[in-house]
């Protein structure tokens, strides 16, 4: 019976049982969506493991090196992570498409604006973390010669008033990321589907 509406429908009588295969493209997403998965839990796991170490290191040595950069480098790249693997997750899984906006590419080139912008802050107070780290190291002390970076204190005293909002905000930026990602166009199919007559 099998055999016979497999002919009539000109099919394979394993798509009649377990259905049509999944495409390509959609095994590849699945696979992305489980490495990125991966990727996003060893960080946590690291983040978890360094945090503890860090703050006992900072006690010992007076060193904040270590601290500052798992609160400015880690949590950001992680809290990015996690917004970008939720949704990339319900695409995969749960075939969740972003929304076709007319100025997500506006939308996505300031998304990335925001990221330069805090990679542009960010670098000059962790060069001056390290500085003041080998200060420390060599002589025993902070240089006086070491200043907090001009305009940036600001900053930095409302990511550490508000630590919450400063990481879900990466996390928004990473969802925001998926949302706006420019899909790849459904590669046409040199499959030809002749119509039978019963």
């Amino acid at each position: 019976m099998l055999l016979h509406i497999a002919q009539v429908f000109e099919t394979d009588v394993n798509c009649l049982i377990y259905g049509p295969p999944v495409p390509s493209d959609r095994k590849r997403e699945k696979h992305r969506a489980m490495i990125l998965t991966a990727v996003t839990a060893a960080l946590a796991v690291a983040m978890a493991v360094l945090l503890p170490w860090a703050k006992e290191y900072l006690r010992e040595t007076f060193i904040a090196l270590p601290s500052y950069w798992l609160y400015y480098i880690g949590w950001p790249l992680l809290m990015f992570l996690t917004g970008w693997t939720v949704l990339e997750l319900a695409g995969s899984f749960l075939g969740a498409k972003g929304p076709k906006w007319r100025r997500s590419k506006r939308v996505r080139w300031g998304l990335i604006g925001l990221l330069l912008i805090y990679g542009a802050m960010a670098v000059p107070f962790l060069i001056w973390t390290v500085r003041c780290s080998l200060s420390v190291l060599c002589a025993g002390s902070v240089s006086s010669s070491f200043h907090f970076p001009p305009g940036i204190r600001r900053i930095w005293s409302w990511s550490y008033t508000y630590p919450g909002l400063f990481r879900a905000s990466f996390a928004l930026i990473g969802a925001g990321l998926w949302l706006t990602r420019r899909e790849k166009p459904p590669e046409p199919t040199s499959e030809v589907v002749e119509s039978s007559e019963p």
